[in-house]
């Protein structure tokens, strides 16, 4: 995706979309973000790819240090806590999800597996 939003052009030239790629900030996804670099050398955090943090700065600065900066210093207080998609639903959402497993009768699947 990255690749084709470099070619689809405005009439002057510029760049009309541009992809960033967002992970969780748990264990997989910091992973995620550290070794993106490692398999695209034109991916970098704090520009292409973003970790999920309670609070996400509005900025237009593309600077890769003043960004990591920025999302560090303003998500201080919640450096410790792993911070993950789901965290930004509504309880009532998830506690739909649970209601609904809880009506569904067994898999006959179940134990064929394992």
């Amino acid at each position: 995706m990255k690749g084709i939003s470099r070619i689809v052009l405005s009439q002057d030239g510029k760049q009309i979309y541009r992809f960033i790629g967002l992970f969780d900030n748990d264990a997989a996804g910091r992973n995620a973000a550290r070794t993106s670099n490692a398999l695209n050398t034109d991916i970098f955090e704090y520009r292409d790819v973003y970790r999920l943090r309670p609070i996400m700065p509005k900025t237009i600065n593309y600077d890769i240090k003043a960004m990591k900066s920025l999302f560090e210093s303003e998500n201080l207080q919640y450096e410790k806590l792993d911070w993950e998609c789901e965290d930004l639903l509504p309880s009532s959402f998830c506690r739909g999800f649970r209601i609904r497993a809880a009506k569904r009768s067994p898999s006959p699947h179940k134990g064929v597996w394992a």
